[in-house]
């Protein structure tokens, strides 16, 4: 019975998710050392698979592979976004993968302006930060 009662009320919240898409304008990557002594404004372009894109930083010789996931999950009252990415760099025939998982709650009606990620390299000496601005 007490199950029952737990199934009612999760259906009784009205609640639904969507993958947002996310555009080149949306979004900019930086790749910077952590101690500020250098810090690059990367190119990017989307690749055909969903969710991949392509990342050339200019000042260096790094590429990143990145996959890049922006859902949000709406009910009454708030709406969540999980913000998931990883990034797959070449270097001296290592690659060396990183991956970041936040979710973000806000009340619903409000803005959100922007959501900013870091990744940590090179034992944290170097950071791959990714800015997405979304659309409403």
């Amino acid at each position: 019975m007490k199950y029952l009662f737990l199934i009612l009320i999760l259906f009784s919240v009205q609640s639904y998710s969507q993958t947002v898409d996310i555009k080149p304008e949306d979004v900019t990557f930086d790749f910077m050392s952590s101690e500020g002594s250098f810090w690059n404004d990367c190119t990017h372009k989307k690749l055909s698979e969903p969710h991949q894109w392509e990342i050339k930083c200019p000042d260096s010789t790094i590429t990143f592979r990145v996959h890049l996931l922006l859902r949000e999950y709406f009910n009454d009252s708030e709406v969540t976004y999980e913000f998931h990415f990883w990034a797959d760099r070449d270097q001296d025939k290592k690659t060396q993968t990183r991956t970041q998982s936040t979710w973000l709650t806000v009340d619903k009606g409000t803005k959100t302006r922007k959501i900013i990620g870091y990744l940590g390299f090179d034992e944290d000496t170097t950071q791959f930060r990714i800015e997405i601005r979304p659309k409403k």
